[in-house]
């Protein structure tokens, strides 16, 4: 190289340093008046895997310090545009799938009779998703890895981006970005039609995943149904977590409940509080006692036939508590729960606690149950007492009849199965050692679905398709790691509740769990083979009154003053149905785009959005978020699908319907059946062989 063209080159080199140092100061001033956090981290910061340099080159790079390898091989900002061409030539995406859903008697939910009805008509008009261009709008992005982020702006500049979020785990990597590019006129771009910009920095797989969710709930969840991804400089654990966030997804967007769910919710809630049961009032930390005694958590699933013979020898030596129809295998296997837990609403459960078990063996067992649950359930126990479920109608609606000085604890964590419910209660009750058997979660190679002792096996072969089982070979199942190092089939539904226990685990200083199931890994939960479950030989010295004592400080009767009246009810939800005549309104208009049909969902989620901060009138966010969430899903699905624009306006006409004949009845059941209990039935007493 010529001494002219070295002077050149390094005139160049500091030319850009000069550039990087200004544009570095400027992003520092302007996260000092929006994100103040941010300034305080990175005004004094000092990289320690990737730093920022000019190169060799002139360009200003980020380097690997301890090899002092530049992480691009030539301009970062050539490399990064053609990476840009590189991606709008194929853009990485996923759109979510929905099919109907059928139970006992769904028929009768006006929530399914018409999201199943939209559901087979969509498929039935429109089987495929629609190839759009990338002109149109972009309802949700996800950039994973910003490294020195000049891709960010190219993405903007061709993407009609409407919702951004925008993810890096190193805190080296985004300091090397503040010298690169202009992040206040990245912010300025999403200050603007309904647009939205999210930052997620320096956080571990699952806070960032939980943070993303949180997002997606914030910008109206129906936007991320279709969802597009760049990924820049990740490492593998985070392109495993795309995985994850797809496998996740549905089941997050599923859990906002419906409508008749609500409505039974604040039914059996209010049936239930006249019964006086005591109630969950505190969390409670670790006594000697709850410390050192061990807890069974006994499931429902195939390997709990392989812990019988561990159950049998120590059922003296450990708390035993029965989940769900786990209590009837456990009545077949001569082993006596001390707790039962039961938190699904619907009447069945009564059917088969009565299918499964006697009177006599449920005498001395003690009764743990949501308030979600029908108030027939809490008569076959004698011995019962109830936990608040959190995130529900019927506990939001009655809190403002609780005495201000013995508050309820709101469950959080206790869905969606049975075993969610007793980890999480046994966890808020200070209990420290956890075991779980039968927690598969998950689908055995042989095709069992529960214990073989279970009353499953008991229904007459004609009879057991109508039992709705979750099936190996159904359309929603997914692969997740197994126990014992296998890979496991289960399905969404399982995934969350997989995830649910994480969560209790995470936020419970000092429990520790031992997983002695042959189903899917729950993070948190030790492996461990069922013979090499070591518990004192002793046994627990007058278990029942030990069981009795433990209950009775942490649940009370007294809680609530009074149960309100169904007149008192009926004049407290009048402003729902207001609500729901607002909504009908707005979607009777007729949208002539796909902008403006995204724009009749945007305002759905905003009204609602507002109610829910409302003191007064919170209660109905809590009753129509459910079904009006998951009729957005499919009408915002609707508009993916077809040969062309036109056609997907048609059929989002076509599905807003059916959301429209919802809508009606909604407002008709609020009227005359608010506090109607849910009576639908298995008839599982004449199913049985």
């Amino acid at each position: 190289m010529s001494d002219i063209s070295e002077t050149l080159r390094q005139a160049q080199a500091q030319q850009n340093a000069l550039k990087a140092n200004i544009q570095f100061e400027k992003n520092l001033a302007f996260f000092q008046q929006v994100l103040p956090d941010i300034y305080d981290q990175y005004r004094h910061y000092q990289p320690a895997i990737v730093r920022p340099m000019v190169d060799d080159d002139g360009h200003f790079n980020l380097v690997d310090i301890k090899t002092n390898q530049a992480l691009y091989p030539y301009n970062p900002e050539q490399y990064l545009r053609e990476a840009v061409d590189y991606y709008l030539n194929a853009p990485k995406h996923y759109v979510l799938d929905f099919s109907a859903k059928h139970g006992a008697n769904t028929d009768q939910d006006i929530h399914f009779k018409n999201h199943n009805a939209a559901i087979e008509e969509l498929k039935e008009v429109s089987p495929k998703e629609r190839k759009a261009g990338t002109d149109e709008p972009i309802q949700f992005m996800k950039i994973l890895g910003i490294g020195s982020g000049y891709h960010i702006p190219e993405l903007i500049e061709r993407l009609n981006i409407q919702n951004l979020c925008i993810v890096e785990p190193s805190t080296d990597c985004f300091y090397s970005s503040l010298y690169c590019i202009d992040w206040q006129t990245i912010a300025e771009q999403f200050d603007q039609d309904n647009k939205t910009i999210n930052l997620i920095l320096g956080k571990s797989t699952t806070e960032y995943l939980t943070l993303v969710n949180h997002y997606i709930r914030q910008i109206g969840d129906h936007n991320a149904i279709k969802g597009y991804v760049f990924e820049h400089l990740i490492s593998n654990e985070m392109k495993a977590s795309l995985k994850t966030f797809k496998q996740q997804l549905p089941a997050t967007l599923s859990m906002t409940g419906y409508f008749d769910d609500e409505q039974v919710s604040i039914a059996h809630t209010i049936a239930n509080l006249k019964k006086r049961m005591p109630i969950l009032t505190k969390k409670n930390k670790a006594t000697e006692i709850t410390a050192k005694t061990p807890v069974f958590i006994i499931a429902n699933g195939p390997s709990l036939d392989k812990a019988q013979g561990l159950l049998t020898a120590q059922q003296n030596n450990a708390l035993i508590v029965s989940c769900g129809t786990a209590l009837g295998s456990l009545q077949k296997m001569g082993i006596k729960p001390d707790i039962h837990i039961e938190m699904e609403r619907t009447r069945p459960v009564y059917e088969w606690i009565t299918a499964s078990t006697s009177q006599e063996f449920r005498n001395d067992i003690a009764l743990i149950a949501l308030n979600t649950v029908h108030p027939d359930v809490f008569d076959l126990f004698p011995k019962r007492s109830m936990a608040m479920k959190s995130n529900d109608l019927g506990t939001h609606y009655v809190s403002r009849f609780a005495g201000q000085k013995k508050p309820f604890i709101s469950l959080r964590s206790c869905n969606p199965t049975v075993a969610n419910a007793a980890i999480a209660l046994m966890a808020n009750m200070g209990f420290k050692k956890l075991y779980f058997f039968g927690l598969d979660l998950g689908f055995s190679a042989s095709g069992q679905h529960h214990s073989s002792h279970s009353k499953h096996y008991d229904i007459k072969k004609e009879h057991v398709a109508s039992l709705n089982l979750y099936q190996r070979d159904a359309k929603n199942t997914t692969t997740l790691p197994g126990n014992r190092g296998d890979e496991i089939i289960s399905n969404n539904i399982y995934a969350a509740a997989r995830e649910m226990v994480s969560d209790v685990i995470r936020h419970t200083p000092g429990l520790e769990c031992h997983n002695a199931s042959d189903g899917v890994l729950i993070d948190g939960a030790k492996p461990i083979e069922i013979d090499d479950i070591a518990i004192a030989s002793s046994p627990i010295a007058n278990k029942m009154s030990m069981v009795d004592a433990l209950i009775r400080p942490h649940f009370d009767p007294n809680v609530f003053k009074r149960a309100p009246s169904q007149q008192a009810v009926t004049s407290d939800f009048k402003a729902a149905t207001e609500t729901i005549s607002q909504i009908i309104k707005l979607f009777s208009e007729q949208p002539e785009s796909i902008a403006d049909c995204h724009q009749l969902l945007t305002r759905q989620h905003t009204m609602l959005g507002d109610l829910k901060g409302a003191d007064k009138n919170a209660h109905t966010y809590w009753l129509l978020r459910g079904s009006s969430a998951q009729f957005s899903h499919l009408l915002a699905k609707s508009l993916y699908c077809g040969e062309n624009p036109d056609e997907a306006v048609s059929n989002f006409k076509q599905t807003k319907a059916h959301y429209l004949n919802y809508l009606n009845e909604a407002r008709e059941r609020i009227g005359y059946q608010l506090l109607r209990k849910d009576s639908r039935s298995r008839n599982i007493s004449d199913k049985v062989k």
